[in-house]
């Protein structure tokens, strides 16, 4: 390669200056730094690749571990510990969903307890007790038996088990001890009214006079302790529903990302959006399970101060606007900006607007109305959430309040209902000094009204 360029003085050239360089030169400095490019260009790229890598997997990982967890969780078994190592909102439900097994647990374990202590009460006769004679009629019986029955059945002595309780199970118990040779143990279930579950342990009596052997069947009754098993079993179940769906939610968009859409910033970014408000959300139904457990353990603290309704309603009302707008139900609301304050602590308030309000969406049919409102009398402010939705038959209206009821079981679990929703509504008014009152037409909709008192200032 040949260079040359004149030398001036002012318009005369004096001389020239020129440069020489081989082809071969100009040519390996090209090469060397073009191979500088492409070496920078797939450093790059090979550590991108690394960091989509590692943020996809610590992203996958532990929504992977929650939701193998709460499988094992709805197969009732007893999966241990989640083992999340994180501190962001995945970190935190992981530590709530740990808190609430433990307790579980511990519930369990009570349950066993109990179960234990009834089984070594049977053996001790201080339940209900029959003495059957070799003829297998009823020879005699005890004040335990007498309780537990409540002279529903009236004299039974001289007659056999069958005549006496027209009780097919308890025959077979029967039955079994005999081709056994030894003690059996029958759960039975007596169904009249009111309903009985009892379990009986049939064993023998030796010993007796006259050398005969005889047999005894202790009863105990264990109504109470299956209608605990019953309210735990629909718990987790309606808990794991709850924790499922979100999860899986959550899951899809993070095996979206895995697919390639991570390389868009935009659509990544939305993804992450959606995936954290999933985990928000679960955030928050794990709270609400602790929130009603602290509630009836009295651990629930409360920090009281003069909130304006008006801004609390506000919030709210953009939560369920949009599941509202999913089954097009309208959403109006009616709160005087010139309403007296409330006595009432601000999260708790917001958590009770959003039940009821999410409530009045879940069981209006498309095509309704929601309405909140609110108004102020006799020193206190009412505010009120109507609904256009199926309503509820008057003789279960009562019973709303109550944990785990549902008017319709099915219909409830279908749209995601726990049964907790409304029991911590009326534990949260209470604690504010309030009330709620509920006003329904079964196939017109439901009102709720929630009375607090108004803020006044202390001197």
């Amino acid at each position: 390669m040949y260079v040359a360029l004149p030398i001036r003085k002012g318009q005369e050239i004096v001389g020239y200056i020129r440069l020489a360089r081989p082809l071969d030169d100009v040519r390996k400095t090209e090469e060397a730094f073009t191979g500088i490019l492409i070496r920078s260009f797939l450093i790059v790229l090979v550590a991108s690749a690394l960091v989509a890598m590692f943020f996809s997997r610590r992203l996958t990982m532990p929504i992977r571990d929650m939701e193998q967890f709460t499988e094992r969780l709805k197969r009732g078994e007893t999966p241990g510990t989640l083992l999340i190592r994180s501190s962001d909102e995945i970190g935190v439900l992981a530590e709530n969903i740990n808190y609430m097994v433990a307790e579980l647990q511990k519930r369990i374990a009570a349950l066993q307890e109990e179960k234990a202590k009834v089984e070594a009460a049977f053996s001790s006769a201080i339940d209900g007790v029959l003495i059957l004679d070799r003829d297998g009629r009823i020879e005699a019986q005890n004040d335990g038996m007498r309780s537990i029955l409540g002279g529903r059945y009236g004299d039974i002595l001289g007659k056999t088990p069958l005549e006496a309780f027209r009780s097919l199970e308890l025959q077979k118990a029967l039955d079994m001890y005999r081709a056994a040779g030894g003690p059996v143990s029958q759960e039975l279930e007596f169904r009249e009214d009111p309903q009985t579950v009892l379990d009986v342990s049939i064993t023998p009596v030796r010993g007796w006079s006259e050398g005969q052997e005889k047999t005894m069947l202790v009863f105990h009754d264990v109504t109470r302790l299956k209608k605990l098993e019953r309210m735990r079993v629909d718990f987790v179940a309606n808990v794991t529903h709850e924790i499922k769906t979100p999860l899986t939610a959550i899951t899809g968009f993070v095996e979206t990302l895995q697919e390639g859409a991570i390389e868009d910033r935009e659509t990544a970014k939305k993804f992450l959006t959606t995936i954290a408000r999933h985990a928000g959300r679960l955030n928050r139904l794990v709270e609400d399970l602790l929130t009603i457990s602290n509630i009836e353990l009295g651990e629930t603290r409360f920090y009281f101060e003069s909130v304006a309704l008006s801004g609390i309603a506000e919030s709210v009302l953009h939560l369920v606007l949009t599941k509202a707008g999913e089954k097009g139900i309208a959403i109006a609301s009616e709160i005087p900006e010139d309403l007296p304050p409330i006595r009432a602590d601000r999260d708790r308030l917001s958590q009770v607007l959003i039940n009821v309000l999410d409530n009045a969406v879940k069981f209006t049919p498309e095509g309704g109305r929601v309405k909140l409102s609110a108004g102020a009398a006799d020193g206190e402010v009412i505010v009120r959430v109507a609904d256009t939705g199926i309503g509820v038959p008057r003789d279960e209206i009562g019973r709303l309040g109550e944990r785990f009821y549902r008017v319709d079981k099915t219909r409830s679990r279908e749209l995601g209902g726990t049964g907790l929703g409304l029991s911590i509504v009326k534990h949260l008014i209470a604690a504010h000094g309030g009330r709620m009152e509920i006003e329904s037409q079964l196939g017109r909709g439901t009102t709720v009204s929630l009375f607090f008192p108004v803020w006044r200032e202390t001197v």
